[in-house]
């Protein structure tokens, strides 16, 4: 009976440790899921967190786009602007040259005048 009895007491101890043994990992899981908890809240704030980063990233984007077109139709204005320039400049460069044409042909005519009118005198 002393052997039976200390077979039972050596199991109920065994059950005893087993017992904490299992209150312990009984924590331990809880624990992780706590862990597990947080990380996926943290996951779900990241992606709300990406997903707001990639909508900045897309807006960001189409205004590059914009500034972009933007900058080849100020080009395309500015090209336009010196061609319609450069065409003037050669307008104004070829009456200038004209204009000392004519003035050449006046200052010839009022020679020939003078010429016609001394002659008309003489006469």
């Amino acid at each position: 009976m002393i052997v039976m009895e200390e077979t039972i007491f050596d199991l109920e101890t065994r059950v005893a440790g087993l017992k904490k043994e299992v209150e312990s990992y009984k924590s331990k899981a809880d624990e992780a899921e706590k862990e597990c908890s947080g990380a996926r809240l943290s996951w779900s704030e990241g992606d709300r967190e990406l997903n707001a980063l990639k909508e900045r990233v897309a807006v960001l984007e189409a205004e590059k786009a914009e500034q972009a077109t933007q900058q080849a139709s100020t080009r395309q204005g500015e090209q336009s602007l010196r061609k319609e320039l450069d065409a003037s400049h050669r307008a104004l460069e070829k009456l200038q040259a004209d204009n000392m044409q004519l003035q050449e042909a006046k200052s010839s005519l009022e020679a020939s005048l003078a010429d016609c009118k001394g002659l008309d005198e003489e006469n």
